[in-house]
């Protein structure tokens, strides 16, 4: 009896196994694809992604219109 509840243990253990190797394969998140670009806007300093941020005829990045604004603004 006790040796079928070990081998039913590492039964479960190996599958386990498996299925976290399976995961970690398939995992978008540690692919290279996944890394963005970061910027600073040019008004409060904030990072936000370079896709996601709005840029001036200088290259600035602002992380929206009304910091754009007001960086422009005297």
């Amino acid at each position: 009896m006790g040796k079928i509840l070990f081998l039913i243990i590492i039964a479960i253990l190996i599958f386990w196994l498996i299925k976290i190797q399976k995961t970690k394969r398939n995992n978008p998140k540690d692919s290279i694809e996944s890394i963005e670009d970061m910027v600073v806007c040019s008004y409060c300093g904030t990072h936000i992604p370079k896709n996601e941020a709005l840029s001036n005829e200088n290259n600035q990045y602002f992380c929206s219109a009304k910091h754009r604004e007001l960086h422009i603004k005297p």
